[in-house]
Protein backbone atom coordinates (compact mmCIF):
# COMPACT_ATOMS: atom_id res chain seq x y z
CA UNK A 1 0.00 0.00 0.00
CA UNK A 2 3.00 2.54 0.62
CA UNK A 3 4.38 2.10 -2.86
CA UNK A 4 1.54 2.38 -4.38
CA UNK A 5 0.84 5.84 -2.61
CA UNK A 6 4.44 6.91 -3.68
CA UNK A 7 3.60 5.63 -6.99
CA UNK A 8 0.42 7.95 -6.58
CA UNK A 9 2.29 10.53 -5.10
CA UNK A 10 4.71 10.72 -8.18
CA UNK A 11 2.07 10.85 -10.52
CA UNK A 12 0.19 13.69 -9.03
CA UNK A 13 3.47 15.77 -8.47
CA UNK A 14 4.10 15.30 -12.13
CA UNK A 15 0.49 16.99 -13.44
CA UNK A 16 0.69 20.82 -13.59
CA UNK A 17 -1.20 22.27 -11.00
CA UNK A 18 -4.62 24.28 -11.89
CA UNK A 19 -6.23 24.10 -15.44
CA UNK A 20 -3.41 23.23 -18.54
CA UNK A 21 -4.16 24.02 -21.86
CA UNK A 22 -3.44 21.15 -23.74
CA UNK A 23 -1.57 20.85 -27.54
CA UNK A 24 -0.72 18.62 -30.13
CA UNK A 25 1.68 17.10 -32.41
CA UNK A 26 1.10 14.34 -34.66
CA UNK A 27 4.27 13.64 -36.44
CA UNK A 28 3.77 13.14 -40.16
CA UNK A 29 0.45 12.53 -40.28
CA UNK A 30 -1.29 15.39 -39.74
CA UNK A 31 -3.40 17.04 -42.33
CA UNK A 32 -5.48 20.04 -40.67
CA UNK A 33 -4.38 23.39 -39.65
CA UNK A 34 -1.06 22.87 -38.33
CA UNK A 35 -1.47 24.47 -35.31
CA UNK A 36 -1.61 22.37 -32.58
CA UNK A 37 -4.99 22.92 -31.11
CA UNK A 38 -6.22 19.40 -31.82
CA UNK A 39 -4.80 16.44 -32.82
CA UNK A 40 -6.58 16.55 -36.54
CA UNK A 41 -4.90 20.30 -36.50
CA UNK A 42 -1.77 19.10 -34.74
CA UNK A 43 1.78 20.74 -36.20
CA UNK A 44 3.25 17.84 -38.24
CA UNK A 45 7.19 18.04 -37.54
CA UNK A 46 9.17 19.18 -34.41
CA UNK A 47 9.91 22.12 -36.34
CA UNK A 48 6.22 23.46 -36.36
CA UNK A 49 6.10 23.74 -33.11
CA UNK A 50 5.23 27.16 -31.48
CA UNK A 51 7.65 27.90 -28.59
CA UNK A 52 6.44 31.05 -27.71
CA UNK A 53 2.81 29.51 -27.47
CA UNK A 54 3.73 26.69 -25.49
CA UNK A 55 5.48 28.51 -22.94
CA UNK A 56 3.02 31.02 -22.72
CA UNK A 57 0.16 31.24 -19.54
CA UNK A 58 1.65 27.98 -18.07
CA UNK A 59 0.67 25.19 -17.20
CA UNK A 60 0.78 23.14 -20.38
CA UNK A 61 0.48 19.99 -21.87
CA UNK A 62 1.94 19.28 -25.18
CA UNK A 63 0.39 15.63 -26.55
CA UNK A 64 2.89 13.56 -28.92
CA UNK A 65 2.13 11.52 -31.46
CA UNK A 66 3.28 8.93 -33.94
CA UNK A 67 7.37 8.19 -34.09
CA UNK A 68 9.98 11.26 -33.91
CA UNK A 69 12.88 9.59 -35.87
CA UNK A 70 15.85 12.30 -35.58
CA UNK A 71 17.41 14.81 -32.96
CA UNK A 72 15.01 18.00 -31.76
CA UNK A 73 15.88 20.91 -31.00
CA UNK A 74 14.21 22.13 -27.30
CA UNK A 75 13.20 25.37 -27.14
CA UNK A 76 11.14 25.55 -23.60
CA UNK A 77 10.79 25.51 -20.28
CA UNK A 78 8.17 25.84 -17.23
CA UNK A 79 8.72 28.91 -14.96
CA UNK A 80 7.77 27.12 -11.57
CA UNK A 81 7.00 24.13 -10.02
CA UNK A 82 3.13 25.25 -10.69
CA UNK A 83 3.98 25.90 -14.18
CA UNK A 84 5.03 23.40 -15.66
CA UNK A 85 5.52 22.31 -19.46
CA UNK A 86 4.53 18.73 -20.06
CA UNK A 87 5.61 16.09 -22.65
CA UNK A 88 3.33 13.63 -22.79
CA UNK A 89 3.39 10.50 -25.19
CA UNK A 90 0.58 8.55 -23.76
CA UNK A 91 -2.03 10.65 -24.96
CA UNK A 92 -4.02 8.27 -26.71
CA UNK A 93 -2.59 4.77 -25.59
CA UNK A 94 -3.99 3.88 -29.56
CA UNK A 95 -1.38 5.94 -30.73
CA UNK A 96 1.60 6.79 -28.67
CA UNK A 97 4.53 9.09 -29.23
CA UNK A 98 7.62 7.72 -29.26
CA UNK A 99 11.31 8.73 -30.22
CA UNK A 100 13.42 6.26 -32.71
CA UNK A 101 16.55 7.52 -33.29
CA UNK A 102 19.31 5.67 -35.89
CA UNK A 103 21.70 7.73 -34.15
CA UNK A 104 22.96 10.46 -31.87
CA UNK A 105 20.80 12.41 -29.11
CA UNK A 106 16.79 12.55 -28.45
CA UNK A 107 16.77 16.27 -28.28
CA UNK A 108 19.33 18.68 -27.92
CA UNK A 109 18.25 22.13 -25.96
CA UNK A 110 18.49 26.33 -26.57
CA UNK A 111 17.01 26.28 -22.76
CA UNK A 112 17.67 24.24 -19.50
CA UNK A 113 14.12 22.69 -19.37
CA UNK A 114 13.64 23.45 -16.20
CA UNK A 115 10.28 22.52 -14.66
CA UNK A 116 9.95 20.27 -17.42
CA UNK A 117 7.56 16.74 -17.30
CA UNK A 118 8.03 13.75 -19.29
CA UNK A 119 5.29 11.57 -19.31
CA UNK A 120 5.41 8.46 -20.68
CA UNK A 121 8.33 8.60 -22.61
CA UNK A 122 8.60 5.93 -24.98
CA UNK A 123 12.89 5.94 -26.58
CA UNK A 124 13.81 3.15 -28.81
CA UNK A 125 16.54 3.64 -30.39
CA UNK A 126 19.70 6.56 -29.39
CA UNK A 127 23.04 6.46 -29.44
CA UNK A 128 25.33 8.74 -26.72
CA UNK A 129 23.22 10.68 -24.14
CA UNK A 130 19.30 10.70 -24.85
CA UNK A 131 18.60 13.39 -22.33
CA UNK A 132 20.96 15.78 -20.68
CA UNK A 133 19.41 17.95 -18.42
CA UNK A 134 21.73 17.91 -15.39
CA UNK A 135 21.56 21.99 -16.03
CA UNK A 136 18.19 21.78 -15.24
CA UNK A 137 16.31 21.90 -12.27
CA UNK A 138 13.43 20.04 -11.03
CA UNK A 139 12.73 17.96 -14.23
CA UNK A 140 10.72 15.07 -13.90
CA UNK A 141 9.79 11.73 -15.97
CA UNK A 142 6.78 9.46 -15.17
CA UNK A 143 6.06 5.80 -16.54
CA UNK A 144 8.51 5.92 -19.30
CA UNK A 145 11.30 3.53 -20.89
CA UNK A 146 14.63 4.16 -22.75
CA UNK A 147 15.78 1.45 -24.92
CA UNK A 148 19.49 2.23 -26.31
CA UNK A 149 20.61 1.35 -29.97
CA UNK A 150 22.18 -1.86 -28.78
CA UNK A 151 24.68 -4.06 -26.77
CA UNK A 152 27.20 -3.55 -30.09
CA UNK A 153 26.95 0.24 -29.53
CA UNK A 154 28.56 0.17 -25.65
CA UNK A 155 27.53 1.48 -22.69
CA UNK A 156 24.99 4.87 -23.86
CA UNK A 157 23.60 7.39 -21.23
CA UNK A 158 19.63 7.31 -21.02
CA UNK A 159 19.39 10.37 -18.93
CA UNK A 160 21.92 12.74 -16.62
CA UNK A 161 19.52 14.81 -14.79
CA UNK A 162 20.43 16.93 -12.02
CA UNK A 163 19.01 19.22 -9.17
CA UNK A 164 15.17 18.54 -8.01
CA UNK A 165 15.31 15.96 -10.22
CA UNK A 166 12.58 12.94 -10.06
CA UNK A 167 11.84 9.87 -12.17
CA UNK A 168 9.26 7.26 -11.16
CA UNK A 169 8.09 4.33 -12.77
CA UNK A 170 11.20 4.06 -14.93
CA UNK A 171 12.68 1.63 -17.35
CA UNK A 172 16.16 1.32 -19.37
CA UNK A 173 17.78 -1.27 -21.34
CA UNK A 174 21.11 -0.75 -22.79
CA UNK A 175 21.73 2.05 -20.91
CA UNK A 176 22.51 4.25 -17.70
CA UNK A 177 21.75 6.68 -15.61
CA UNK A 178 23.73 9.59 -14.36
CA UNK A 179 23.40 12.88 -12.19
CA UNK A 180 25.77 15.00 -11.83
CA UNK A 181 24.45 16.44 -8.76
CA UNK A 182 21.52 14.53 -7.57
CA UNK A 183 20.90 17.15 -5.15
CA UNK A 184 17.26 16.70 -3.36
CA UNK A 185 16.26 14.40 -6.30
CA UNK A 186 13.97 11.58 -5.59
CA UNK A 187 14.26 8.22 -7.55
CA UNK A 188 11.52 5.94 -7.05
CA UNK A 189 10.61 2.31 -9.49
CA UNK A 190 13.49 2.50 -11.59
CA UNK A 191 14.59 -0.89 -13.52
CA UNK A 192 18.18 -0.54 -15.24
CA UNK A 193 19.11 -3.46 -17.37
CA UNK A 194 22.30 -3.46 -18.87
CA UNK A 195 21.88 -6.98 -20.80
CA UNK A 196 25.42 -7.74 -19.64
CA UNK A 197 27.44 -5.00 -21.90
CA UNK A 198 30.39 -3.77 -20.82
CA UNK A 199 30.55 -0.09 -20.28
CA UNK A 200 33.11 2.24 -21.41
CA UNK A 201 36.04 2.99 -19.15
CA UNK A 202 36.79 6.77 -17.80
CA UNK A 203 34.38 9.24 -17.45
CA UNK A 204 32.71 12.22 -18.42
CA UNK A 205 32.53 15.92 -16.90
CA UNK A 206 33.30 13.26 -13.66
CA UNK A 207 30.34 10.65 -14.81
CA UNK A 208 31.66 7.29 -14.82
CA UNK A 209 30.23 5.82 -18.59
CA UNK A 210 30.53 2.26 -16.69
CA UNK A 211 28.69 2.40 -13.65
CA UNK A 212 24.39 1.85 -14.30
CA UNK A 213 22.80 3.83 -12.00
CA UNK A 214 26.08 6.93 -11.16
CA UNK A 215 26.27 10.21 -9.30
CA UNK A 216 29.65 12.50 -8.56
CA UNK A 217 27.30 15.00 -6.02
CA UNK A 218 24.44 14.01 -4.12
CA UNK A 219 22.75 15.71 -1.01
CA UNK A 220 19.32 15.18 0.26
CA UNK A 221 19.15 12.38 -2.70
CA UNK A 222 16.26 9.62 -1.89
CA UNK A 223 16.66 5.82 -4.05
CA UNK A 224 13.84 3.79 -3.29
CA UNK A 225 12.75 0.01 -5.07
CA UNK A 226 15.57 0.80 -7.37
CA UNK A 227 16.96 -2.73 -9.07
CA UNK A 228 19.64 -2.28 -12.17
CA UNK A 229 20.08 -6.33 -13.62
CA UNK A 230 23.08 -7.68 -15.78
CA UNK A 231 25.14 -5.38 -14.82
CA UNK A 232 28.16 -5.96 -17.31
CA UNK A 233 31.02 -4.14 -16.66
CA UNK A 234 34.29 -5.66 -14.78
CA UNK A 235 35.14 -1.83 -14.18
CA UNK A 236 32.10 0.13 -13.01
CA UNK A 237 29.25 -0.44 -10.20
CA UNK A 238 25.66 -1.19 -10.07
CA UNK A 239 24.99 1.43 -8.32
CA UNK A 240 27.95 4.25 -7.50
CA UNK A 241 27.27 7.44 -5.12
CA UNK A 242 30.63 8.83 -5.17
CA UNK A 243 29.08 12.09 -2.92
CA UNK A 244 32.33 13.65 -4.00
CA UNK A 245 30.40 17.44 -3.26
CA UNK A 246 28.10 18.63 -0.97
CA UNK A 247 27.19 16.73 2.38
CA UNK A 248 26.08 13.58 0.72
CA UNK A 249 23.02 12.72 2.72
CA UNK A 250 21.42 9.47 0.78
CA UNK A 251 18.33 7.66 1.57
CA UNK A 252 18.53 4.38 0.15
CA UNK A 253 15.71 1.30 0.77
CA UNK A 254 15.04 -1.66 -1.13
CA UNK A 255 17.75 -1.96 -3.83
CA UNK A 256 18.69 -4.79 -6.11
CA UNK A 257 21.79 -5.74 -8.30
CA UNK A 258 22.51 -8.37 -9.74
CA UNK A 259 25.89 -7.78 -11.39
CA UNK A 260 27.49 -10.32 -13.74
CA UNK A 261 30.65 -8.39 -13.20
CA UNK A 262 31.66 -5.32 -11.79
CA UNK A 263 30.79 -3.81 -7.88
CA UNK A 264 27.14 -4.08 -7.28
CA UNK A 265 26.65 -1.10 -4.83
CA UNK A 266 30.21 1.41 -4.14
CA UNK A 267 29.29 4.48 -1.78
CA UNK A 268 32.00 6.97 -1.88
CA UNK A 269 33.47 9.70 0.04
CA UNK A 270 31.68 12.37 2.15
CA UNK A 271 28.18 10.24 1.66
CA UNK A 272 26.23 9.92 4.29
CA UNK A 273 23.30 6.78 4.03
CA UNK A 274 20.03 7.35 6.41
CA UNK A 275 17.52 5.28 6.96
CA UNK A 276 17.45 1.42 6.59
CA UNK A 277 18.81 0.06 3.80
CA UNK A 278 16.21 -3.33 2.49
CA UNK A 279 19.14 -4.25 -0.50
CA UNK A 280 20.00 -7.86 -2.16
CA UNK A 281 23.21 -7.91 -4.12
CA UNK A 282 25.42 -10.40 -6.62
CA UNK A 283 28.78 -9.66 -7.87
CA UNK A 284 31.71 -12.17 -9.99
CA UNK A 285 34.86 -11.52 -11.40
CA UNK A 286 36.88 -10.52 -8.73
CA UNK A 287 34.75 -7.61 -7.27
CA UNK A 288 32.80 -6.77 -4.33
CA UNK A 289 29.13 -6.63 -3.75
CA UNK A 290 29.47 -3.84 -0.83
CA UNK A 291 31.93 -1.25 -1.39
CA UNK A 292 32.76 1.55 1.32
CA UNK A 293 35.29 2.81 -0.97
CA UNK A 294 36.78 6.41 0.24
CA UNK A 295 37.22 8.76 3.28
CA UNK A 296 34.14 10.40 5.05
CA UNK A 297 31.57 8.09 4.40
CA UNK A 298 29.29 7.49 7.13
CA UNK A 299 26.52 4.54 6.76
CA UNK A 300 24.01 2.46 8.41
CA UNK A 301 23.51 -0.53 6.26
CA UNK A 302 20.53 -3.07 7.24
CA UNK A 303 19.07 -5.64 5.83
CA UNK A 304 21.01 -6.60 3.23
CA UNK A 305 22.56 -9.66 1.27
CA UNK A 306 25.87 -9.97 -0.24
CA UNK A 307 26.05 -12.67 -2.58
CA UNK A 308 29.95 -13.78 -4.43
CA UNK A 309 28.66 -16.85 -6.60
CA UNK A 310 31.89 -17.27 -8.58
CA UNK A 311 34.57 -18.09 -6.67
CA UNK A 312 36.77 -15.43 -8.00
CA UNK A 313 35.31 -12.40 -5.91
CA UNK A 314 36.50 -10.50 -3.48
CA UNK A 315 34.42 -9.36 -0.94
CA UNK A 316 30.83 -9.39 -0.32
CA UNK A 317 31.32 -6.00 1.69
CA UNK A 318 34.22 -4.65 1.74
CA UNK A 319 35.15 -1.49 4.41
CA UNK A 320 38.02 0.54 2.94
CA UNK A 321 40.51 0.83 0.38
CA UNK A 322 43.17 0.52 2.99
CA UNK A 323 44.36 4.42 2.39
CA UNK A 324 40.90 5.82 3.73
CA UNK A 325 39.96 8.03 6.32
CA UNK A 326 36.96 8.92 8.74
CA UNK A 327 35.43 5.97 7.48
CA UNK A 328 32.13 4.86 9.73
CA UNK A 329 29.51 2.20 9.13
CA UNK A 330 27.28 -0.30 11.06
CA UNK A 331 26.43 -3.35 9.31
CA UNK A 332 23.07 -4.77 10.83
CA UNK A 333 20.55 -7.90 10.32
CA UNK A 334 22.74 -8.95 7.10
CA UNK A 335 23.53 -11.95 5.12
CA UNK A 336 27.16 -11.91 3.77
CA UNK A 337 28.07 -15.08 1.98
CA UNK A 338 31.27 -14.98 0.40
CA UNK A 339 33.11 -17.86 -1.77
CA UNK A 340 36.46 -15.26 -0.48
CA UNK A 341 36.35 -12.72 1.48
CA UNK A 342 32.52 -12.73 3.29
CA UNK A 343 33.36 -8.97 5.16
CA UNK A 344 36.73 -7.24 4.54
CA UNK A 345 38.01 -4.84 6.76
CA UNK A 346 40.93 -2.68 5.10
CA UNK A 347 40.75 0.47 6.67
CA UNK A 348 42.28 0.71 10.34
CA UNK A 349 41.44 4.52 10.59
CA UNK A 350 37.83 3.72 10.32
CA UNK A 351 35.39 2.27 12.32
CA UNK A 352 33.21 -0.41 11.53
CA UNK A 353 30.21 -1.99 14.19
CA UNK A 354 28.73 -5.39 13.05
CA UNK A 355 26.11 -6.97 15.11
CA UNK A 356 23.31 -9.22 14.38
CA UNK A 357 24.73 -10.37 11.41
CA UNK A 358 25.16 -13.89 9.66
CA UNK A 359 28.96 -14.58 8.21
CA UNK A 360 28.43 -17.84 5.60
CA UNK A 361 32.52 -17.80 4.60
CA UNK A 362 35.67 -16.25 5.58
CA UNK A 363 36.47 -12.80 7.25
CA UNK A 364 39.51 -10.75 6.93
CA UNK A 365 41.27 -7.85 8.08
CA UNK A 366 44.32 -5.86 7.18
CA UNK A 367 45.19 -6.03 10.81
CA UNK A 368 44.53 -9.83 11.53
CA UNK A 369 44.35 -11.51 8.03
CA UNK A 370 41.91 -13.99 7.15
CA UNK A 371 39.89 -14.86 10.46
CA UNK A 372 37.27 -17.65 11.41
CA UNK A 373 33.70 -15.79 13.16
CA UNK A 374 35.32 -16.92 16.41
CA UNK A 375 38.28 -14.71 15.72
CA UNK A 376 36.53 -11.76 14.32
CA UNK A 377 34.54 -12.01 17.38
CA UNK A 378 37.86 -11.95 19.88
CA UNK A 379 39.27 -8.87 17.05
CA UNK A 380 36.31 -6.93 19.11
CA UNK A 381 33.89 -7.20 15.94
CA UNK A 382 30.47 -8.01 16.86
CA UNK A 383 30.77 -6.73 20.07
CA UNK A 384 26.70 -6.86 20.78
CA UNK A 385 26.36 -10.20 19.63
CA UNK A 386 23.91 -11.68 17.55
CA UNK A 387 26.53 -12.82 14.79
CA UNK A 388 26.48 -16.23 13.19
CA UNK A 389 27.71 -18.61 9.89
CA UNK A 390 24.52 -20.53 9.45
CA UNK A 391 24.04 -21.64 5.65
CA UNK A 392 21.13 -18.64 4.81
CA UNK A 393 19.10 -21.02 2.90
CA UNK A 394 17.85 -19.06 0.23
CA UNK A 395 14.38 -19.51 -1.70
CA UNK A 396 16.78 -19.14 -5.11
CA UNK A 397 18.97 -21.73 -4.12
CA UNK A 398 22.64 -21.02 -2.88
CA UNK A 399 23.37 -18.77 -5.40
CA UNK A 400 20.06 -16.31 -6.29
CA UNK A 401 19.46 -14.13 -9.57
CA UNK A 402 16.17 -12.47 -8.78
CA UNK A 403 14.93 -10.51 -5.79
CA UNK A 404 12.41 -13.03 -4.90
CA UNK A 405 15.49 -15.60 -4.74
CA UNK A 406 16.80 -13.76 -2.15
CA UNK A 407 14.32 -14.77 0.44
CA UNK A 408 15.29 -17.26 3.45
CA UNK A 409 12.34 -20.45 3.53
CA UNK A 410 10.70 -20.76 6.48
CA UNK A 411 13.16 -23.69 7.96
CA UNK A 412 15.90 -21.18 7.80
CA UNK A 413 17.96 -20.62 11.08
CA UNK A 414 18.32 -16.52 10.11
CA UNK A 415 14.28 -15.87 10.42
CA UNK A 416 13.10 -14.29 13.73
CA UNK A 417 16.76 -13.93 15.16
CA UNK A 418 17.48 -9.99 13.56
CA UNK A 419 17.92 -7.24 16.10
CA UNK A 420 14.36 -5.46 16.60
CA UNK A 421 13.79 -2.35 14.20
CA UNK A 422 12.94 0.69 15.74
CA UNK A 423 11.56 2.38 13.15
CA UNK A 424 10.09 -0.23 11.53
CA UNK A 425 11.29 -1.24 7.87
CA UNK A 426 10.12 -2.64 4.90
CA UNK A 427 12.03 -5.11 2.92
CA UNK A 428 12.63 -5.99 -0.29
CA UNK A 429 9.09 -6.87 -1.39
CA UNK A 430 7.38 -3.93 0.92
CA UNK A 431 6.43 -5.96 3.48
CA UNK A 432 7.31 -4.85 6.84
CA UNK A 433 10.17 -6.33 8.86
CA UNK A 434 9.00 -7.98 12.14
CA UNK A 435 9.63 -5.14 14.93
CA UNK A 436 11.03 -7.53 17.61
CA UNK A 437 12.21 -10.34 15.78
CA UNK A 438 12.96 -9.22 12.05
CA UNK A 439 14.58 -11.80 9.57
CA UNK A 440 18.55 -11.63 8.54
CA UNK A 441 18.81 -10.24 5.02
CA UNK A 442 16.77 -8.18 2.86
CA UNK A 443 13.38 -9.67 3.03
CA UNK A 444 11.52 -11.22 5.86
CA UNK A 445 11.62 -15.23 5.31
CA UNK A 446 8.85 -16.43 2.81
CA UNK A 447 5.33 -17.33 3.97
CA UNK A 448 3.90 -20.74 3.59
CA UNK A 449 0.82 -20.41 1.53
CA UNK A 450 -1.11 -22.86 3.62
CA UNK A 451 -1.16 -20.88 6.57
CA UNK A 452 0.31 -18.19 8.47
CA UNK A 453 1.15 -20.76 11.60
CA UNK A 454 3.33 -22.94 9.36
CA UNK A 455 6.05 -20.04 8.63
Amino acid sequence: MKRFALFLLGVLLSAPAGAASTYHIKFGLATGANNGTSKADAWRDWGSLNWTTLTTGLPNVLCIYGAQTATQAFAGNGSSDAARLTLKYDCDPSDPGYLLIASGSCYSSTTSRSYVSFVGLDVRGFTGTCLDVRSAAAVRFVNGRIVGASVAQGRDTALIIGSGATITGFRTKFANIATRGCVACYLYDIVIDSAGERGSSGNQDGLALDDDLASVGCEGAVLDNITVLNQGSSQGSGIDFQCSFGTGKVTARNLFVHASEGVGITVGSNATLTHDISASVSAANGSNAWYQKTNGTQATYSHIVGVQPDGNANSAFRFGDGSSTGMVASVVNSILSGDSQTMALTNASGTLTDHHNDYDGPLYSTTNGTRTLAQWISDGQCAAGGCSSAAPRFVGGPIPSTRNGFQLIPASQLCGVGAPVRPRARDGLGRLFDRYRPAMGAFECARVPTSRAAR
